[in-house]
């Protein structure tokens, strides 16, 4: 900007001016990929967020634009695009108490055992199709998917046999279809529920079934070889 410009604002009737010589102007390709590199790490201020929200409070899309907007939704290859965004997307995940309760029990009890049989932990894993509390890995053998399930929303058979609400019965689908796509490419998991977990007693029990699953599928693994 040279200095005659300096502290000159541009009058309202100019700035019509402007905006109506613009109007129905399109960048090139090669213009929208240059603003794209310039706003790379770009971050709008707060006051600037702030002025966005007021200027769009109370707006709403116009019918024609809904409508541009759901033809480009409708458009296979943007399905396809979208569906491969969600089958990757790893959300971000709290640990609950119970998995909480088992890391430390497993870390406390079983880290050296772990190390021995050769494998290390990983917690949330994205297999695409679902999403593991806990992964054992290993170089050389087959890895192990743990999952610890919440008794109410999970619909334990001990505790809530049967689904009541839409949200148990949405859970339990997912749950059934992941079990069954695991056992179709013999890919190990073990599930433990919320109760047992809820004693010092039932979580070191849990971890001993843990690391004697783990020893079964090394003397199997050696056994193939």
């Amino acid at each position: 900007m040279s200095e005659s410009h300096l502290g000159h604002t541009t009058s309202v009737e100019s700035r019509k001016k402007m905006r109506l010589a613009r109007l129905g102007r399109k960048h090139s390709t090669e213009t929208r990929a240059k603003i794209g590199r310039l706003q790379i790490g770009h971050e709008v201020s707060a006051k600037t967020r702030e002025k966005l929200r007021l200027f769009r409070l109370g707006s709403s899309l116009s019918e024609e634009t809904k409508k541009r907007i759901s033809f480009g939704l409708a458009r296979p290859e943007v399905k396809e695009r979208i569906r491969n965004a969600r089958l990757n997307q790893v959300f971000p995940v709290r640990d609950t108490k119970p998995e909480r309760l088992f890391f430390s029990r497993l870390m406390k009890e079983q880290r050296k055992r772990l190390a021995t049989l050769g494998y290390f932990i990983i917690k949330h894993p994205n297999l695409g199709f679902c999403q593991p509390d806990f992964a054992l890995f290993s170089k050389d053998k087959p890895s192990i998917f743990i999952f610890i399930d919440g008794c109410y929303w999970h619909c334990c058979p001990k505790h809530f046999p049967i689904a009541k609400f839409e949200t148990q019965k949405r859970t339990l689908y997912y749950d059934r279809k992941n079990e069954s796509i695991f056992k179709l490419y013999g890919i190990p998991f073990i599930r433990f529920w919320e109760h047992d977990l809820n004693t010092k007693f039932n979580r070191h029990y849990s971890v001993s079934t843990l690391i004697k699953t783990l020893e079964g599928i090394q003397i199997a693994y050696f056994l193939q070889c």
